[in-house]
């Protein structure tokens, strides 16, 4: 028997994803100018960006609860397993959310047969993870295999990235407001990972140079391990 997936938004895969690969997309909630849309659903990424080159400043916040009522109850209805992948725990409280409302679906159907994996991953690292799971579910495997793959690959996913600055990260409570302060006072380009799920500054070089050690980092095995990760290389 094989498996429904489930994603959230935070994943940064498009929606024609969602639709080829029969994935059920969560979206979190974004808050532009008073106004709650759905992240890809009522309100598109590009619309997003152009509001923040307009001087605005949107904010996100996990996704419905009301959405994962229906989702998880539909899902203990209709006898299929279940798979959510979520976005890190450690940068949105979407994980944490699923689970209560699962615990509550659970009540009134103890046939509700879903598991919920945190993959402590973010952005496109996370929405990897999805991608290869969507392929397997596509494949016909199972749902054991599916299930443990996804473990696996959120255990075993690395992320080297770099940004112009870290303003709009520490707006949005990914880092600290110190070390955005300290980047911009020292105008570098930081170098970014995650760690046990949180972004961590890596490195703080210029441009060139950060994207020089992100392919020096590569080619040695993507051990950020060594910058405190814990985790193993991904090839």
């Amino acid at each position: 028997m094989s498996i429904r997936l489930f994603a959230d938004s935070a994943s940064d895969l498009p929606k024609v994803f969602y639709e080829e690969y029969d994935v059920e997309l969560i979206p979190l909630q974004v808050l532009v100018d008073d106004q709650e849309f759905e992240d890809m659903v009522t309100i598109q990424p590009k619309e997003v960006f152009q509001k923040i080159r307009q001087g605005k400043m949107p904010k996100t916040s996990q996704a419905s609860p009301l959405l994962f009522q229906q989702a998880f109850t539909d899902l203990a209805k209709s006898g299929e397993k279940g798979l959510y992948i979520t976005f890190s725990s450690e940068l949105s409280g979407t994980h944490q959310t699923a689970v209560m409302i699962k615990d509550q679906v659970k009540e009134e159907f103890p046939e509700l047969d879903l598991t919920i994996i945190d993959s402590k991953c973010a952005s496109l690292g996370y929405g990897l993870v999805v991608k290869e799971a969507a392929e397997l579910v596509k494949q016909g495997a199972s749902a054991d295999k599916v299930i443990s793959f996804a473990r696996h690959r959120c255990l075993h996913m690395e992320h080297l990235f770099t940004v112009e600055d870290l303003d709009y990260l520490a707006k949005g409570g990914r880092v600290s407001k110190a070390s955005a302060f300290l980047g911009g006072l020292l105008n570098v380009k930081p170098l970014l990972h995650v760690e046990d799920g949180k972004l961590v500054p890596m490195k703080n070089p210029g441009t060139q140079e950060s994207l020089k050690r992100i392919l020096d980092i590569m080619r040695n095995g993507v051990k950020t391990s060594g910058a405190g990760s814990g985790h193993k290389p991904r090839r």
